[in-house]
């Protein structure tokens, strides 16, 4: 139903009043620049109260900007002070509110000054906790579920001629909006006993708590500094401006690059092809141009292939974060990344616009957190916990050596490489053996083999290993700690019996095709993990910690200066809870940023 006069409005406003469960989803003119954007519309769909197999679904406008001349009649706009006559609906703590990707509807709501603090079911988080293996958990793709269709395309096309979304008049946006609220609806009646089934409604609750972190995460973004960004790109450029006059090629183009590097001399360097054919061809390589990847050409072990990847991180700092980030900036100053909930079937968080997991490791090299600063009255800090992951493994697999040396504060690396006697077996130094025992011990949380441990440790340290060596390594490991292995074989099994593997949360990590049961441990691993951070996150900001920024296992996070020191200490012991919970420290090293 179209709302278009007061009587109209007032009636839908009382029934929306007496629902116990309402879909809402907003319209908004869509335009990237979250300052230019604004409410058009709401849509809302209940079950009458009276009558629960009868729906009703409506729409307000408030601030389509159709052509009048064209769309006259039963097009009006709601007068705009009516929108919060109609926050009352929206902001009732006796109702359950079901949407869509809440993340959006929140941001825009509360620039209208109308808060969703009412229990929340978000249908897009529902269908990823029932099967995160779904191709898509996008309206469109799940409709089918609840025998609807939501087909924009046709209001797109209408979009387009008109010449914006916002082009589109009442009458018509109407029968797209109700449409989309109706499967929210009836979607969320199909996904919530599905998760009672799976005794999951629980752990919902944690997700919708995070939702809301998210959402504030978003809103307060990260302060860029204009003057560093833009002067790591000036270097950058600069850097490869002299690499291309010295190559006197152009290394960004596949065919001059394996001419340079596999051609015959005098042109060419005639190295050897390591890593293999592409299926693009040339004159020069009939069988397809050789593979150029970074492991192929830091195994190549030649000053100008080191040359190109050195010309590459140039370009790819520059493109994406110097540039990137300083692009991606509003008006505030700070980038606001778009953390996705369902982004992984891990339970890890995904982020884009821009990517905040994808930050370099070397920060000597590719200074990317240079650029980072924090607003006035307050310090930016990475709180960072210390080998999570290997912690967790070591605790499912109830590894004694291992659990015994972190009670001890023992270097487990240290102890891998004793243990195994890597000095000895590899010639390496103590240093070196140390490394390549950290290498293992991580390796064994993801199942790498030989071939994986070895390219590892080139990469570093460019310690050319042999692959027997690193068998070697791999197979004392395994006579040292059994219990590794035979955790992940209960692991896979229990993927295979059941289809699902459970976190110690209860969380499941669906298993849907018969080659993926192998990563059943590793799924544990990171999703327990994953839960671990959630947690510390909830509870810091139930205690009024403004988090900016999650990026795997570490957080960011504006403390103020006035306090800056106790905060400091309250955060580390926050997130250092798990140790009451597994029985190992689970300690957190803390950085400042800027």
């Amino acid at each position: 139903m179209l709302v278009q006069t007061r009587d109209e409005f007032l009636q839908a406003r009382t029934t929306l009043l007496k629902a116990d469960v309402i879909a809402v989803d907003t319209e908004t003119n869509w335009t990237d620049d979250w300052d230019s954007r604004e409410l058009m519309g709401i849509s809302m769909h209940c079950r009458l109260p009276e009558n629960n197999e009868y729906e009703l679904s409506f729409y307000f406008p408030f601030r389509h900007q159709h052509d009048r001349n064209l769309f006259s009649k039963h097009n009006e706009n709601l007068p705009y002070e009516w929108l919060r006559d109609l926050a009352c609906v929206l902001e009732r703590t006796d109702c359950i509110y079901v949407g869509h990707g809440f993340k959006f509807d929140f941001k825009v709501l509360e620039r209208e000054g109308i808060f969703l603090t009412a229990t929340l079911r978000d249908t897009l988080l529902l269908s990823w906790m029932d099967n995160e293996n779904k191709f898509s958990h996008e309206l469109n793709d799940l409709a089918k579920l609840v025998g609807d269709k939501k087909d924009r395309a046709e209001l797109k096309s209408i979009a387009k001629n008109l010449g914006g979304w916002e082009k589109i008049p009442p009458e018509v946006m109407e029968r797209y909006a109700c449409g989309d609220t109706r499967i929210t609806y009836h979607l969320y009646e199909y996904f919530w006993p599905r998760l009672e089934k799976q005794e999951l409604t629980k752990l919902y609750e944690r997700e919708e708590k995070k939702l809301r972190i998210l959402t504030k995460m978003e809103q307060r973004g990260i302060q860029i500094d204009k003057d560093t960004a833009v002067k790591l790109s000036e270097e950058a450029r600069t850097r490869m401006r002299d690499t291309l006059a010295e190559f006197g090629y152009d290394p960004g183009k596949p065919s001059q690059l394996a001419h340079r590097l596999f051609g015959a001399p005098p042109e060419g360097l005639a190295l050897p092809i390591l890593g293999g054919y592409s299926k693009r061809k040339s004159k020069e390589f009939p069988q397809g141009i050789p593979y150029m990847t970074e492991a192929v050409l830091s195994r190549l072990n030649h000053p100008e292939a080191l040359k190109v990847l050195d010309y590459r991180s140039w370009q790819k700092a520059n493109s994406t974060w110097y540039e990137g980030w300083f692009n991606k900036t509003t008006s505030d100053g700070r980038i606001h990344p778009e953390f996705k909930q369902h982004g992984t079937v891990t339970t890890r968080l995904s982020c884009t616009k821009p990517n905040m997991q994808q930050i370099p490791r070397d920060v000597e090299r590719t200074p990317v957190k240079s650029m980072l600063r924090a607003r006035r009255g307050y310090e930016l800090w990475e709180f960072d916990y210390s080998q999570m992951e290997f912690r967790l493994g070591a605790i499912y697999a109830d590894c004694n050596p291992i659990l015994d040396a972190y009670q001890h504060g023992i270097d487990v690396h240290q102890l891998t490489s004793s243990r195994l006697n890597l000095e000895e077996l590899t010639g390496l130094s103590r240093s070196e053996a140390r490394y390549a025992a950290k290498q293992t011990n991580f390796l064994t949380i993801y199942g790498g083999g030989a071939a994986v441990l070895r390219s590892q440790i080139w990469r570093d340290t460019r310690l050319d290993m042999p692959y027997e060596t690193a068998e070697e390594i791999l197979e004392e490991f395994h006579k040292s700690y059994p219990e590794w292995k035979k955790i992940a074989n209960r692991c896979e099994a229990a993927a295979k019996q059941r289809g699902y593997v459970k976190m110690w949360t209860g969380r499941r990590r669906h298993f849907d095709v018969v080659w993926k049961h192998k990563d059943a441990f590793n799924s544990i691993i990171q999703g327990g993990c994953a839960e671990i951070i959630f947690d510390s996150m909830i509870q810091l900001h139930e205690e009024g910690f403004e988090i900016v920024s999650q990026v795997h296992d570490s957080l960011w996070i504006e403390v103020p200066t006035d306090s800056c020191d106790s905060d400091r200490d309250r955060i580390r012991k926050i997130m250092e809870w798990p140790e009451s919970e597994f029985g190992i420290p689970f300690p957190v090293d803390e950085k400042r940023l800027a």
